[in-house]
């Protein structure tokens, strides 16, 4: 998911912060959003990320869809497969449901 997203970073550094966010005695509230891949597998490595490095007692937030913002890899990704319209200023929240 993190690849097929563009993002900057790994699962390996994802879980190295969350070591280091718990070592401090942060709460975590994670974030994440289902179905944002390709397949199934996606889901199974987002729960499995969850179970390993987020407590029970802590907050996970999980959307069904990713905000569309301008400018960006997923704007030019919902062009592409003709989500939105290229012209579209997207000033009203768009949302990308990927399946």
């Amino acid at each position: 998911m993190l690849a097929s997203l563009q993002k900057n970073f790994t699962i390996d550094e994802l879980r190295r912060t969350a070591r280091i966010v718990k070592d401090f005695g942060i709460r975590p509230c994670g974030s994440s959003s289902r179905r944002a891949g390709r397949d199934r597998r996606n889901d199974t490595e987002t729960f499995e990320f969850i179970d390993s490095c987020i407590s029970a007692k802590d907050m996970v937030h999980m959307t069904f869809g990713l905000r569309i913002y301008p400018g960006t890899g997923l704007h030019r990704r919902a062009i592409e497969e003709g989500m939105v319209d290229e012209n579209d200023p997207l000033t009203a929240t768009r949302f990308l449901y990927i399946e």
